[in-house]
């Protein structure tokens, strides 16, 4: 019997997000150096996008 840790992880960016303009965060985040793929997901999340995380 072999042992497996698991780890979950919610986060709720629901309200983190409702007074900044969406229009410009995309350029500050790059500005302070958030790019790749943490770039692209805070995007998609912010059209609407849905995301989804599959665990095996």
């Amino acid at each position: 019997m072999t042992r497996e840790a698991k780890l979950t992880v919610f986060l709720d960016f629901s309200k983190a997000f409702d007074t900044v303009p969406h229009e410009k965060l995309p350029s500050k985040l790059a500005s302070y150096g958030i790019d790749g793929p943490l770039h692209t997901w805070l995007q998609d999340f912010l059209t609407n996008l849905h995301v989804t995380c599959k665990l095996y």
